[in-house]
Formats: structure tokens, sequence, C-alpha cells
């Protein structure tokens, strides 16, 4: 048996002119490791890519992209206030796992370095702490979008494909009228002859 990661979370997003606004569940929060029984969830990492296959934040070269195993650099990453932050104390092949740096959970989170125009993928995930008594290194979820034997693409919850834009010339954003609508027959009425 593995150490396994938390529950994938969810990801939603909205984009506008210049921005991605992303959002997710919090349903990786709550659960034990299946191994060790230990509520081990420290904190959640977002990856932007301009590919469905994440190659762009695949450079790693530290601590910080998690090293031989992972994702790669994550844009931004958010963890537990909990005394438990830096690099972890277990290693694979010299490198240790960036636990983050007490910065506080949220489910909500903008880009604003973003290009109108270009398609973006990002990603959401989970991660715990991994275990001191066992020994196991942090836990990661993945990132699996994949192909359809046609070529489409399959994206997983906690990824999402988004293209921000600027708003259409002439858009009048919708109102509400506090005041009952009068409805106006379109057409004058004519009295019959009788």
């Amino acid at each position: 048996r593995f150490a396994v990661p938390p529950k994938v979370p969810t990801a939603t997003a909205e984009s506008g002119d210049g921005y991605v606004r992303l959002s997710w569940t919090d349903h990786s929060e709550r659960g034990s490791d299946a191994v060790t029984g230990e509520e081990d969830f420290e904190g959640y990492r977002i990856y932007r890519s301009t590919d469905p296959e994440f190659r762009d934040p695949q450079v790693i070269s530290n601590g910080m992209g998690t090293g031989p195993l992972g994702n790669g650099q994550p844009i931004t990453q958010f963890d537990l206030v909990d005394d438990v932050s830096g690099f972890s104390d277990q290693m694979v092949e010299g490198v240790a796992y960036y636990l983050g740096a007490e910065t506080g959970i949220t489910h909500t989170w903008s880009d604003h370095s973003v290009i109108n125009g270009q398609q973006y993928y990002y990603a959401v995930t989970a991660y715990d702490k991994g275990s001191e008594s066992y020994n196991f290194y942090p836990s990661e979820n993945a990132i699996t979008p994949s192909r359809t034997p046609r070529g489409g693409l399959v994206l997983p919850p906690n990824v999402v494909e988004v293209r921000p834009n600027p708003k259409v010339l002439g858009f009048v954003p919708a109102s509400a009228d506090s005041k009952a609508a009068v409805l106006k027959t379109p057409y004058p009425t004519t009295k019959s002859a009788a």
C-alpha cells in the first residue's frame, strides 16, 4: 500500500478582460490518509499552462517544482497555517517537497497576468504533508487530461480550460427595475364594426 494524496478538488473558472478567476471545492480538506490514518491535508497548488499536457510548468530545477516527482512549478500555492512550512524532511533523489509558507487556505484565486485571446489550462491540486512516522514523501493530486480516440480532450475535475477576452463592443450589462413593467400592445387595437 502507498500513501495517497487528498481527494481531488473540483475546479471552475470564469474569465473576463485580462483576468481568469478560479474557484474550487473544499472536500480535499476532509478525510484521512488510507494508509497512515492521519488527517494530513496541507494545501493547494495551482498550475497554469497554454497546452493541455501541462508542459509549461515542467521546468524543474529545485524543490519549489517538487524535483523529480510531481507536476512542475505552480503559479501559486496556498497552505494551512499550522506550523508546517518550508521543505519536507523526506526527500526523493535528494529533493524535498515545498510545503508552503503559511499563507492560509482559500478557495478562489484570480490570475491577472493573462493575455486576452490566449487559451489557458489551469489545474488545482491538493497535497498532504507526508508522514514522518512512515517516512512518506508528501503526496499531490495528479494532472491527468486525456485524449479520446478521435482527438477530443477530456479534462479531469481539477482542470479547467478558459480563454480571457474583453467584453464585446456595445455590451450593456443587464439590469433589473424595481417598478413593475407595463406591457404595451405592439399593435393598435381596432374596434369591430357592429
